[in-house]
């Protein structure tokens, strides 16, 4: 009897070592899965917004207006997008609550520094969010650089599901 029950303890530990070990794996890899997801989707959004944006930043002088207009259509609810002009200062920022959280970013001022595309996870207001600035190229100068950030859902523990 006493040989049983160590048995079938032995058995049941190795299942749950197995079944952890297994779940662990698969968590990592729809991660990793998300992550390269959320970075394709933050490069297309950024190049889109590059070419709608970029011939208005040149005409108009000061309005951001027509900026903003464009951000709104890129624009989704759980996103914040925003441009930036030389010195990483918010020309327009959609939705317009947001202004504050993404002031002097460290990826937006590397990448108007580098005049490359910086992107990484960042803590934002509490949540984690994903980050992707690259430079708005214009006659060799650069102009500004993109934002655009992404929550995670919760299960990922990468920031709050919206």
């Amino acid at each position: 009897m006493r040989i049983t029950a160590r048995l079938v303890f032995a058995l049941c530990l190795a299942v749950v070592v197995v079944v952890g070990g297994f779940t662990a794996l698969q968590i990592r890899q729809e991660r990793a899965g998300l992550e390269r997801d959320l970075q394709r989707r933050a490069a297309l959004l950024a190049e889109g917004l590059k070419e709608a944006v970029g011939p208005v930043l040149g005409v108009g002088g000061r309005s951001t207006a027509p900026v903003e207009r464009i951000l709104k259509r890129f624009g989704r609810p759980n996103q914040i997008v925003a441009v930036y002009d030389q010195i990483a200062n918010p020309i327009a920022v959609v939705p317009d609550d947001a202004r504050p959280r993404v002031a002097a970013l460290p990826e937006v001022i590397e990448s108007l520094s580098t005049s490359a595309v910086r992107q990484g996870f960042r803590v934002l207001g509490g949540r984690a969010v994903f980050v992707y600035a690259t430079p708005l190229d214009r006659s060799e100068r650069t102009i500004g650089a993109g934002f655009q950030r992404q929550t995670f859902v919760v299960s990922l523990g990468l920031g709050e599901g919206d």
